[in-house]
């Protein structure tokens, strides 16, 4: 088990060593330097006004409830059916009125989307790597150097509107027209969900196991999560 705490590093960094220590993969130097710059870089980059939302009284109280009075989390664990994901781009691409060449939306926009509408979000918060999107991380820096991107409900309502707040770059636009929650809205409750993408590039290796014998065993699914 290779365990690392999300308070030191993110999943990218997480994915990257562990990319190095699968054999027969080149092991490179990472920086753990601390880009203090980063974080007005970051502000930028996700919006200034959205990043003091989160930072602010009413948004952590609109979440205590669920903390200490929701029922505990659950880990479950499902297959993306790849054939309506394929589906789904090709009628998103067929109703697109961007050039026949140009990248329209990709499987996460879809999933975002998805899983926006099924929990009726009203605050959508989706997790970014910004390494290489601001000039201040690149992959070589280890740490956490990712922020989140927020969506509100009409602008996480089809994975194109997922798209739009990206297709752009730094600074993310986002393109919901609902103004950000009150003090005294968040006081009354805003559902909130979050969503993250562990599938990053960064991992390429074949994971495997050893058995009694210390024989390699390939690996047919790994969960980056645990269930305590």
């Amino acid at each position: 088990i290779l365990s690392i705490t999300h308070s030191v590093v993110d999943g990218f960094t997480y994915y990257k060593i562990m990319n190095m220590l699968t054999e027969g993969r080149e092991i490179d130097s990472l920086s753990f330097v601390r880009k203090h710059e980063f974080v007005s870089k970051m502000k930028e980059a996700c919006g200034t006004a959205e990043h003091k939302l989160l930072l602010s009284t009413g948004f952590i109280l609109t979440l205590l409830p669920g903390m200490l009075c929701g029922p505990k989390a659950k880990c479950d664990a499902r297959f993306i059916d790849e054939e309506k994901v394929r589906q789904l781009k090709l009628d998103i691409k067929s109703r697109s009125t961007t050039p026949d060449d140009e990248f329209v939306c990709s499987t996460n926009d879809i999933i975002t989307s998805a899983f926006s509408r099924a929990t009726k979000s009203e605050i959508l918060l989706m997790a970014i790597n910004l390494r290489n999107r601001v000039s201040e991380a690149s992959d070589n820096d280890a740490g956490n150097y990712e922020s989140v991107v927020l969506y509100d409900a009409p602008g996480s309502e089809s994975p194109e509107a997922v798209r739009s707040a990206l297709r752009g770059g730094v600074p993310f636009i986002r393109r919901g027209n609902a103004p950000l929650p009150s003090f005294f809205q968040l006081l009354r409750g805003v559902r909130v969900s979050i969503i993250t993408n562990w599938a990053f590039s960064s991992f390429r290796a074949d994971l495997q196991m050893l058995d009694e014998e210390a024989r390699g065993v390939p690996l047919t699914l790994h969960l980056p999560v645990y269930d305590y």
